[in-house]
């Protein structure tokens, strides 16, 4: 049986989302993706700084 990546979203819908997917070009999926890389390194390191500043606040 067919499960989807997320709990919140139907078999079909989803299924469309692929369908769509398929249809972009490599390079506009390869240059979305690495975006997205960069995007998600940025809330990283945001996040790295914030802990660092509140442990800092201990010493």
């Amino acid at each position: 049986m067919y499960k989807t990546q997320a709990t919140d979203i139907t078999i079909e819908a989803e299924k469309s989302w692929f369908e769509l997917i398929g249809k972009m070009p490599i390079e506009t999926r390869i240059i979305q993706d690495h975006k997205a890389s960069i995007h998600s390194q940025e809330i990283w390191w945001d996040l790295f700084k914030q802990d660092r500043i509140h442990l800092m606040s201990f010493i």
